[in-house]
């Protein structure tokens, strides 16, 4: 009966490609595919530990852009649990290996998870700052979905602070 037959978690999926695997990069990207599983379900506990998994194999690969996904997702993480200092670390981290990968995409998006720490922490000037690096990239790549959600956050940023025009 096809009703009687379990279904197959993403999670499920993912473990036997991981199993199965044959390169530290592929390893990298299915580990990386599982921390965003895990961190979906707010299941924080295998988030980092496979995010620490796919560091270690892809900084022993050289593998930089599943290390700074790696390192990005990690920043997630702790961002979620309110562990801002740890979260800044990671999103830096991430940030310098975007920059030399000239990943302008990631730059951007490094910027702005930046900036929402900041928000978050009620740093209002550093996430502004963030927050309009972002969007200069975004505009320079022409990145449309982007520069909406700079757009977005910046306006947001200016509403708590109470100034109803800049952020119109």
């Amino acid at each position: 009966n096809l009703f009687s037959q379990p279904a197959t978690s993403p999670v499920d999926s993912l473990m036997r490609i991981l199993h199965s695997a044959e390169s530290d990069s592929v390893r990298v990207q299915v580990l990386n595919s599982l921390v965003k599983q895990f961190i979906m379900e707010e299941n924080y506990d295998s988030s980092l530990k496979y995010c620490d998994q796919s560091i270690i194999i892809a900084e022993k690969a050289g593998y930089k852009k599943g290390l700074s996904d790696a390192y990005s997702d990690r920043g997630k993480i702790n961002n979620d649990q309110g562990k801002f200092p740890e979260a800044m670390k990671d999103y830096q981290t991430a940030l310098k290996i975007y920059e030399e990968l000239e990943d302008k995409k990631n730059i951007a998006n490094s910027y702005n998870r930046i900036a929402n720490a900041y928000h978050l922490q009620g740093d209002f000037p550093k996430a502004l700052k963030n927050q309009y690096a972002a969007l200069k990239i975004r505009e320079e790549i022409g990145d449309q979905e982007g520069i909406a959600w700079s757009y977005n956050n910046i306006g947001t940023i200016y509403r708590i602070q109470g100034d109803y025009e800049a952020a119109l």
